[in-house]
């Protein structure tokens, strides 16, 4: 679809914005969404927030038009993404809605030098520093960070999601995502959760497949949560294997480190996280590159200071043990 076409169909009066932890992304659309899914949907997603208030002044903008085709582009110029496509495919919003994080992750890495990444982040219970872990899918950091708020007193910063930034040279975490999903793989293999779960009185969980998670809120469990800009002062990069006989501390190094670290500081900024998909998920195509060059800058500064700084490679038999160790380190700042 040419952008001669999408200027075609002009009759757009349905207007709001999505703030992602100050960036504002305005939406103007001629398909009126649903209030309630729109809610929904900001629940969903690492700090969003629904703003009616067109007073607002967006860092971007979504522009969806109503046709039996499908097509996205974005004109640089306006900061403005275009998407036209049917109301099937898009009317209830959630498709809209991660597009528009994407689209703010990439204006926050211009705007602010900071960047939406794939780890968990808790700050000490004591103290003004945080610690952030990172860890693939299913490698137990979700577990650690609930065992640290739990049973040491942390505050939780966020799970999974956590927005990291470098200011002359120290690294700062600011807000993630204010809950736990822990996955089934958990629930079977760690007393601790099975019995918070339990506690919680999560319904059938032997019944969930792996990639299920079960959603727990810390003020469920009495935990704090951190919403402050605070100096980064640990990094761990974790791993769970029960069939470790005892806990191993190292500094992580090599080629490895710094693919996986490239890869979680950029999956926001580069689309990889976010293709193309309709409200249930069908694949659509890639997602157009915005501010690509200064975006990747910001990612490489934070990536070379997260190097610089250090992290620690944890492969524990337990999260009880992992948790442990993290917490016991903290008092060595």
């Amino acid at each position: 679809m040419s952008y001669e076409n999408f200027e075609s169909i002009q009759n757009r009066n349905f207007k709001y914005n999505i703030i992602f932890n100050e960036v504002s992304i305005k939406v103007d659309s001629e398909h009126e969404f649903q209030g309630g899914n729109l809610l929904d949907f900001a629940n969903e997603i690492t700090g969003a927030k629904i703003n009616f208030d067109s007073s607002v002044l967006p860092d971007g903008i979504i522009e969806y038009l109503v046709s039996d085709d499908i097509g996205i582009e974005y004109d640089n110029n306006e900061k403005k993404l275009k998407i036209i496509g049917p109301v099937d495919l898009f009317g209830t919003g959630r498709a809209i809605s991660y597009i528009a994080q994407y689209m703010a992750e990439c204006f926050r890495a211009e705007n602010s030098g900071r960047l939406l990444v794939h780890s968990a982040a808790v700050k000490h219970p004591e103290q003004e520093k945080s610690y952030l872990m990172f860890g693939d899918k299913g490698s137990g950091k979700t577990t650690i960070a609930l065992r640290l708020c739990h049973q040491f007193g942390y505050d939780l910063i966020g799970n999974d999601q956590v927005i990291v930034g470098e200011k002359n040279g120290t690294l700062i975490t600011s807000i993630g995502n204010q809950w736990f999903d822990v996955r089934k793989t958990s629930f079977n293999s760690d007393p601790y959760v099975n019995n918070l779960l339990n506690y919680l009185k999560i319904d059938d969980p032997t019944k969930a497949n792996w990639n299920t998670k079960f959603r727990i809120y810390p003020d469920s469990l009495g935990i704090e949560v951190s919403e402050k800009d605070l100096p980064l002062k640990k990094m761990f990069h974790i791993r769970i294997d029960g069939t470790q006989k005892k806990i191993h501390i190292s500094p992580w190094k090599g080629i490895q480190r710094n693919l996986i670290l490239h890869e979680y500081f950029g999956r926001h900024i580069t689309g990889q996280s976010t293709p193309f998909q309709d409200d249930s998920g069908n694949y659509l195509g890639s997602l157009p590159l915005i501010n690509t060059v200064m975006a990747l800058k910001t990612r490489d500064r934070i990536v070379k200071t997260v190097m610089g700084q250090g992290v620690t490679e944890i492969f524990s038999p337990s999260s009880e043990e992992a948790a442990k160790y993290i917490a016991e380190s903290g008092d060595e700042f």
